[in-house]
């Protein structure tokens, strides 16, 4: 079994570089020709953080965690695939409710002591900057159909990349699902070593080799503005 928490100092001094303040990035996400802003935005309290991430592409979040990064609730809202559901945790289970494609569901989870995240954009930034050799497991909720999967994410190495017309480092984090799913599928993501900032993800959406990969950059810091 692997350790859940290495990286609780990490997490502690990310938390206290922010607490009570609003931080947002902005990042641009291309699929082929398709094109869209996502902005993400946080603000730390001294007993949970809120999350929210919104896309021109119509789909929101809004995410509550506790002081462990520990999601206790999310909201996803996508009207244009007729898609609102807000989901809990209750102890060792994630209970789901609303509609998926415009169908009614109602769902309940048994999950374990792992932690919940819906924005690993923000909840992995303690773990990459951690230096932990052991993967970091977690549950997610995929917001398109609804179903819960345990997620395991395993630092690979340090390297330069290009973000946004410049070139960078990074650490380089590999997520893909536990156990057998991690053959079919897995996403590339890159934070900066010394802060933990998302910089840049790139994934694969479906098993059919013609769709084209997902990339996420960052395209604006707006901490900078402060």
């Amino acid at each position: 079994m692997p350790r859940i928490f290495p990286f609780a100092a990490c997490l502690m001094a990310l938390v206290a570089t922010v607490a009570a303040a609003q931080v947002t990035f902005v990042y641009r996400q291309a699929t082929g020709r398709q094109v869209d802003r996502i902005e993400i935005s946080w603000q730390v309290q001294p007993d949970h953080e809120v999350i929210e991430v919104s896309a021109t592409s119509g789909e929101t979040y809004r995410i509550e965690s506790d002081d462990s990064g520990n999601v206790t609730v999310c909201r996803f809202e996508f009207p244009v695939d007729r898609t609102s559901w807000i989901a809990r945790r209750e102890g060792m289970s994630l209970r789901l409710d609303g509609t998926v494609k415009g169908r009614a569901v109602s769902r309940t989870f048994s999950i374990d002591a792992n932690p919940w995240y819906e924005c690993v954009e923000r909840s992995l930034q303690p773990y990459a900057v951690s230096g932990s050799l052991e993967p970091h497991r977690f549950w997610m909720i995929e917001p398109y159909g609804g179903g819960a999967y345990l997620m395991a994410g395993r630092i690979e190495r340090r390297e330069r990349i290009e973000v946004n017309g410049a070139f960078v480092e990074a650490v380089r984090v590999i997520v893909r699902p536990a156990g057998f799913l991690s053959f079919i599928w897995s996403s590339t993501y890159w934070y900066s070593p010394e802060d933990g900032t998302f910089l840049k993800s790139e994934s694969v959406r479906s098993i059919f080799p013609f769709i084209p990969p997902t990339i996420v950059e960052l395209m604006e810091d707006r901490r900078a503005r402060r």
